[in-house]
């Protein structure tokens, strides 16, 4: 099972201790920002040591869109109707579908290292929450685009 959680506030952030980066070339962010919930978006940043530290990455803005789990449930259903014996839904397919993608390509690093996600919107209130984070991947090649 997975936990979310959300990001609430400009310059939230989330630390990883003593990550080793070497070989490391994107980090990709699987993210919701669902306007239902209140959340407004924003780009996230990675930093080394501190929330404060060296930036190496940021990804591109997550805008806030509404889920149509009707729809996304429809496609599944669709999907793996004529696979014999396949479940009607695929919940880890499903899940990923309602997920936004964020990428964040970095600059080269190398050893151990703290790793910080710093959220940042600053039209966010104090409370307000502007992600909300799913998975986290670390890729050591740079996925070519289809």
């Amino acid at each position: 099972p997975s936990r979310s959680f959300s990001m609430v506030g400009d310059n939230a952030h989330l630390g990883y201790k003593s990550l080793d980066l070497t070989g490391i070339k994107q980090i990709d962010l699987f993210v919701t920002a669902q306007p239902r919930a209140g959340a407004i978006g924003g780009i996230i940043e990675v930093h080394l040591d501190s929330p404060d530290g060296k930036l190496i990455g940021q990804t591109q803005e997550v805008v806030p869109k509404d889920l149509d789990f009707r729809k996304i449930m429809a496609l599944m259903n669709a999907a793996n109707a004529n696979k014999p014996g396949a479940p009607p839904v695929d919940r880890a397919a499903a899940r990923r579908m309602m997920l936004t993608q964020a990428k964040a390509v970095l600059e080269p690093v190398e050893g151990v290292h703290d790793v910080y996600f710093v959220f940042k919107n600053p039209k966010a209130g104090k409370n307000q929450i502007l992600i909300t984070m799913q998975d986290i991947q670390f890729l050591n090649e740079i996925p070519k685009s289809k």
